[in-house]
């Protein structure tokens, strides 16, 4: 957001006024030429700072302070919680934050850099386009307002599920009546996947298999994070964590570049091995268990395996 403001902000530190921008006299031709002129003019009179600090130094304090900003509400709206008696979690409301961030952003973006430059346009579509930007952010962030860690990650695994059930040569369309796998919410996916009779512990072991390698080659999660990932998605396919383990050794095997560091075709000596859990703790009655760590990456080969923590 701080960037946003100070971009265009800065057009208007350098010449005086807003019409830089939307008569176009900002293209100059031999930029290289004019690093050393003066960088502001306010008030009608130019400050010896060379543009060529003038720009960053602008940016850098518009930058700093909506950052400075952000964290002073972010701190004021968690001790306002905790009095409350946390009705939202940290998480929750750092994410208000963000979607509030990007609406300023994005629409400092519209009317200070993108609505100056309509002047060519009639002016009944210069205020519908406006109007537009502003009802398509509102919509943007109130559906927003609404969304969790919790509800994200379940839509994230229903959409990674959707895919693989896409992927199956059973007919969904006598099951669905006439509805499309894309018509279904996350709750009907996870039931769908769990009630067909078609669906086996094998095949539901087999979705999951190609969820978990869909997510660790996007990236979205780390082998040793994917357990506690995706553990609503183990319930609702009636799976284990032994099972997970199971999936996630064999895909270790089958395709080793999943679990490196930095993306494929890179050595797993130069990298470590994502799938190590350097430390598990697993909760067994009332004492909890702390496994050692597993061979550091410098002992690390080609046939590096997923330590699976031990149940007992």
């Amino acid at each position: 957001m701080g960037l946003v403001i100070g971009f265009y902000l800065y057009f208007w530190l350098y010449s005086g006024n807003w019409q830089l921008l939307s008569a176009g006299v900002w293209n100059e031709t031999n930029q290289l030429a004019t690093l050393l002129s003066p960088g502001f003019f306010i008030a009608g009179r130019a400050i010896a700072i060379p543009k060529l600090i003038a720009v960053p130094l602008t940016l850098t304090i518009a930058a700093g302070t909506t950052y400075a900003l952000g964290l002073w509400i972010e701190q004021r709206l968690k001790r306002s919680n905790r009095r409350r008696g946390y009705p939202f979690s940290a998480d929750q409301i750092q994410s208000r934050l963000f979607a509030i961030a990007t609406f300023i952003a994005f629409n400092s973006l519209f009317f200070m850099g993108v609505r100056p430059t309509l002047g060519y346009l009639p002016l009944a579509v210069q205020q519908g386009l406006s109007w537009l930007a502003v009802t398509t952010s509102s919509f943007w962030l109130a559906k927003t307002w609404r969304r969790s860690a919790q509800r994200y990650n379940r839509e994230r695994d229903a959409n990674l599920l959707r895919r693989q059930l896409g992927k199956s040569t059973l007919d969904f369309y006598k099951a669905l009546e006439g509805r499309s796998l894309e018509d279904l919410n996350p709750d009907e996916l996870y039931a769908l996947a769990r009630v067909l009779p078609d669906f086996s512990q094998d095949y539901r072991s087999q979705l999951y298999r190609g969820v978990l390698r869909d997510a660790l080659e996007q990236r979205s999660v780390s082998p040793a994070s994917s357990l506690g990932m995706f553990q609503a998605l183990r319930q609702n396919l009636g799976l284990t964590e032994d099972d997970h383990w199971t999936v996630l050794e064999a895909l270790k095997l089958e395709e080793p570049l999943l679990f490196q560091v930095g993306g494929f075709g890179r050595s797993p000596h130069s990298t470590a091995i994502d799938a190590t859990v350097m430390r598990a703790t697993v909760p067994l009655g009332n004492e909890a268990t702390v496994y050692k760590a597993p061979p550091s990456v410098d002992d690390a080969s080609d046939d590096a395996t997923v330590y699976r923590p031990p149940r007992d």
